[in-house]
């Protein structure tokens, strides 16, 4: 009960942005399957992990198991907000994982100088 009593007493931009995000995750429509996916913004490869649910309307995605193709960190879910997706690639999971690992030490190399 004190959880709702603090969303009752955020100011009015913070509830505005609470009812949003509830809107949005009112239209998602869940995935059964362990799809493997990445998904591209702007600046190229972003996130890569297992697709469990999608918006249709603005292609907003939810992840799990999710390694971030930038730096390498790993998170146990990740909403990826619709509009900075510019591309999602399906792929079969031992393609995916060679595809992360590739990628990651690629940037590895890059980041010490090709060591």
């Amino acid at each position: 009960m004190r959880e709702v009593k603090k969303v009752v007493e955020m100011g009015a931009s913070a509830q505005d942005e609470l009812r949003l995000f509830l809107a949005e995750l009112n239209t998602m429509k869940c995935i059964g399957q362990n799809e493997w996916v990445v998904v591209f913004d702007a600046a190229g490869p972003l996130y890569g992990g297992q697709l469990r649910a999608y918006n249709p309307q603005n292609l907003s995605v939810i992840l799990h198991n999710v390694t971030c193709l930038r730096d390498g960190r790993r998170f146990p879910k990740v909403l990826v907000r619709g509009d900075i997706v510019k591309r999602i690639e399906w792929m079969p999971r031992s393609q995916y994982e060679k595809y992360v690992s590739d990628l990651l030490e690629a940037k590895a190399k890059a980041v010490g100088g090709g060591a």
